[in-house]
């Protein structure tokens, strides 16, 4: 069933990506291949490099707190192996492959350095969805946000309620013999890890992530400029970060 689920998952992406070769402009792009401004296009490996090594070094931050931090210019090889696994794979899965490389090669425990590639994940996410708020009122997608305030509030409240029932109900004994208590578990300890790390580089992590963003957002804007897209750089930024929060789904063509 799971090999199977996975085939059709491959399938349904291999499926988008035909479509959307397909229905491209392909006479389009030509001509804004031919329009390309090249002293835009010289500098953009120089902001790659840059924003890689500078995640990186918020990883390998993140590592130190367990002493199993790499050299800065492994950690940046390693790191930059995950950003390319994590382009072809579903919701960028593939990036977590740098958790393999720090058990392995500094015998760092799996679960703890599993929760330091998730926690490197979550402040990219964490950024991105205070970004898209801003995003989205810039572009003016309008949402009627007082039904979904109230939608989460609901579904919020539900669910304590539901835990609470369980727990009081003598459910908790058997949910802890179960799967669902496994994972319980290993999410706890997941958030206990997390808490310890951001108590001790938190803050260091967050100024990274700010440095690395910016160099990601100055690249996306000069690849605007030597397009000669008419859009103005808050625009740019906004577009960016709705499609970047996008590529963390699973599916995310």
């Amino acid at each position: 069933m799971k090999k199977g689920g996975m085939r059709l998952l491959r399938t349904v992406g291999i499926a988008l990506f035909v479509v959307l070769l397909y229905r491209a402009d392909w006479e389009l792009l030509r001509r804004i291949s031919d329009d390309l401004d090249l002293v835009y296009l010289y500098v953009l490996p120089l902001f790659t490099i840059s924003m890689i090594a500078v995640r990186a070094w918020r990883w390998n931050l993140l590592l130190g707190v367990h002493c199993a931090a790499f050299t800065p210019l492994r950690a940046w090889a390693v790191y930059a192996t995950g950003v390319f696994l994590g382009t072809f794979t579903p919701g960028r899965l593939g990036d977590l492959a740098k958790a393999l490389y720090a058990r392995e090669e500094r015998g760092l425990d799996g679960n703890k350095a599993l929760a330091v590639a998730l926690l490197d994940r979550l402040f990219d996410v964490a950024f991105m969805a205070c970004l898209a708020l801003w995003a989205l009122w810039h572009l003016g997608i309008e949402a009627d946000w007082n039904r979904w305030l109230a939608a989460g509030l609901c579904i919020g409240v539900g669910l304590v309620f539901a835990f609470w029932r369980l727990w009081n109900t003598g459910a908790g004994s058997y949910i802890n013999d179960s799967r669902f208590g496994r994972l319980f578990s290993f999410i706890a300890a997941l958030r206990d890890e997390f808490a310890s790390l951001t108590r001790v580089v938190g803050f260091g992590a967050i100024a990274l992530t700010l440095v690395a963003y910016a160099l990601y957002f100055a690249q996306t804007v000069y690849i605007a400029r030597a397009m000669h897209l008419s859009l103005s750089n808050a625009d740019i930024v906004a577009a960016i970060v709705l499609v970047g929060l996008a590529s963390f789904l699973p599916i995310s063509v």
